[in-house]
């Protein structure tokens, strides 16, 4: 189900040319690839309820993951099948993906591919997304109340190596409680790596505090404690805050949200909390109090079925369909 929003899509060229002033201090930002804020300060008086918006950037820790995923997205994909690269060009002209892109209201759509890259972590939907993503990014953070957001996460690239350090005591150098602030919402089973998921979200939060001023103080929501998301414990909490940061966006902005791969999680270790994060987003489209438009794109290389299940026939997009019908490979 859709949920309308009485706005439109605007892609406003950004006139700002200034620095932004978020907190009262310092702050060195550094504007690259679609804007990305810096910081090169720890955060102050943390331990109260309001929190400056570049002070929770720092208490994330977590900078230019999308920037860096990009690059190397672009580059390698000059590897892909030419077959490949022809099919995901083809995405822009389909009439699900122009409704989907136009539409004034929240909405959903599942990209279903079936690719014979071997660069499994690469393939040719991941730098579909990279481009769409730039494009819908304007060069400068936005002001209030200004054009899109883009938000981005690529799965097959975060399966591992640095990014589930959370999951383990063994990796744990500072010897801190790594049950710390967890609820009832965490506990998995043991096996299961929800640090990938809850670096997902870390990314996800950044980059709504990177591209989007909300002013230079605010409350954080009830049952966050800022203890716990510097030490990056509980995804239940990062869940929670990204879901009150959307519920902050006005209803002129558009946010659009890319998960992009989403099929390398769909096994055991990251399945159960990543269909958590992925019901979470979801909700934001059909939710009365979510006053921005939000866009949900999800693309799989191949079959899934868990994750798929969030989208009626409608809100897929077949690459078979479009293999048939619009390209000569």
């Amino acid at each position: 189900m859709t949920h309308s929003k009485e706005t439109a899509v605007e892609f406003p060229p950004d006139e700002r040319g200034e620095e932004m002033d978020m907190c009262s201090r310092d702050i060195e930002m550094h504007h690259r690839d679609g804007g990305t804020l810096r910081m090169h300060e720890r955060r102050q008086n943390s331990g109260t309820s309001h929190i400056g918006q570049n002070d929770l950037l720092d208490l994330l820790r977590i900078y230019d993951v999308d920037n860096s995923d990009m690059e190397e997205i672009e580059e390698e994909a000059k590897q892909l099948p030419l077959g490949d690269r022809k099919r995901t060009e083809r995405i822009n002209d389909d009439k699900k993906f122009q409704d989907w892109i136009l539409s004034p209201a929240s909405t959903k759509l599942w990209i279903h591919g079936n690719f014979s890259s071997p660069m499994l972590e690469n393939p040719a939907l991941s730098h579909f997304c990279t481009t769409l993503t730039k494009d819908l990014r304007p060069q400068r953070p936005q002001e209030p109340e200004e054009g899109p957001l883009c938000i981005v996460w690529f799965c097959g690239r975060h399966l591992g190596r640095d990014d589930d350090k959370s999951d383990s005591e063994s990796s744990n150098p500072l010897g801190y409680d790594p049950n710390l602030g967890q609820d009832k919402q965490d506990a998995y089973s043991p096996g299961t790596k929800h640090g990938i998921i809850k670096r997902m979200m870390r990314s996800l939060i950044s980059q709504l505090l990177c591209h989007y001023e909300f002013g230079l103080r605010f409350l954080l929501p009830p049952g966050v404690d800022l203890g716990v998301i510097e030490k990056g414990h509980s995804l239940s909490q990062l869940r929670r805050l990204f879901r009150w940061l959307v519920r902050q966006l006005p209803k002129e902005v558009t946010l659009f949200c890319l998960l992009d791969g989403i099929a390398f999680y769909e096994r055991e270790e990251f399945e159960a909390p990543m269909l958590h994060a992925l019901d979470d987003i979801l909700e934001l489209i059909v939710s009365d109090d979510v006053s921005a438009v939000v866009k949900v794109l999800v693309t799989s290389p191949r079959s899934t079925s868990t994750f798929r299940k969030g989208f009626d026939g409608k809100e897929i997009l077949s690459m078979d369909s479009l293999t048939l019908s619009h390209v000569d490979v």
